[in-house]
């Protein structure tokens, strides 16, 4: 099969569906790595940076929403690992 018709076997749709996920889910990582990392948000009140260990239990309590990020972030490659493996086929 020409490498042009395979193109044509990825949607438009899909592929921006996938990329503007993984542009939100990077928001979302780059969220909480802020948070951790104890840069303040401007947005929020300042001086909640915080010891090592704080950030620790922060993760701790927040695991499983970082198992959820983590998810997320395997399906889009999985999914963005079978459009280039379409095209590359």
């Amino acid at each position: 099969m020409p490498k042009g018709n395979r193109l044509t076997m990825i949607s438009l749709h899909h592929l921006l569906a996938t990329l503007s996920s993984c542009v939100l889910v990077c928001s979302g990582v780059d969220k909480y790595v802020s948070r951790v990392a104890g840069i303040v948000d401007p947005s929020g009140p300042a001086g909640k940076a915080g010891s090592v260990l704080a950030r620790v239990q922060w993760v701790a309590w927040k695991e499983v929403e970082v198992a959820d990020i983590i998810e997320d972030l395997q399906r889009h490659k999985l999914s963005l690992n079978l459009m280039l493996s379409i095209t590359q086929w």
